[in-house]
């Protein structure tokens, strides 16, 4: 049986049962440090390992390369470095896409505004038609403002979160990839 270990963060072995006795006797390895063999779904600790502290022996298998390690400091100060780098571009892109979305409603609400201005200019006089065009914009900001600034809103959220966290935890970013 080939058995692999994982101490200080780094992954040793294979090892056979014979060596794993005689490196655990000799004090290179511990009883708490972590093992994997082929059958485990998860890694365990090395005193739980038939053989090495009771002397049975599992059958020889062949044995693929572990799936995963367990958790460590590593992994942590991965999430860490990740999750902060999240925060970091969600706050800018929820900055960048509210500003774009909501210049970008301000101004189908200015022609919106502008188109009718124009319209009362041409019907009813220059002055009279300035009247209604401030009106009109009024109206629009009282009842279509909170609207249009909730959905920037919602919108820049939800695309910055997305945006943030695909950067952060898909290893575009060199500093969020595992090492």
């Amino acid at each position: 049986m080939d058995v692999y270990i994982t101490k200080n963060d780094q992954r040793l072995g294979p090892y056979s049962l014979e060596d794993l006795i005689k490196l655990k006797a000799s004090g290179q390895l511990q009883a708490t440090d972590w093992a994997w063999y082929e059958g485990l779904s998860t890694w365990i600790p090395l005193e739980e390992v038939p053989g090495v502290t009771s002397g049975s022996a599992l059958p020889n298998m062949p044995v693929p390369p572990p799936a995963g390690q367990p958790s460590s400091s590593g992994d942590s100060a991965l999430l860490i470095t990740r999750t902060a780098t999240a925060v970091i571009i969600f706050g800018i892109g929820f900055l960048v896409f509210f500003c774009v979305i909501f210049v970008a409603a301000c101004f189908v609400g200015g022609g919106i505004i502008g188109g009718q201005a124009a319209l009362a200019q041409h019907a009813q006089g220059y002055n009279q038609g300035a009247e209604i065009g401030r009106e009109a914009g009024r109206k629009f900001g009282e009842t279509y403002g909170g609207l249009i600034a909730g959905i920037a809103a919602l919108v820049s959220f939800i695309l910055s979160l997305l945006v943030a966290c695909w950067l952060a935890f898909a290893g575009i970013l060199p500093w969020c990839r595992r090492k």
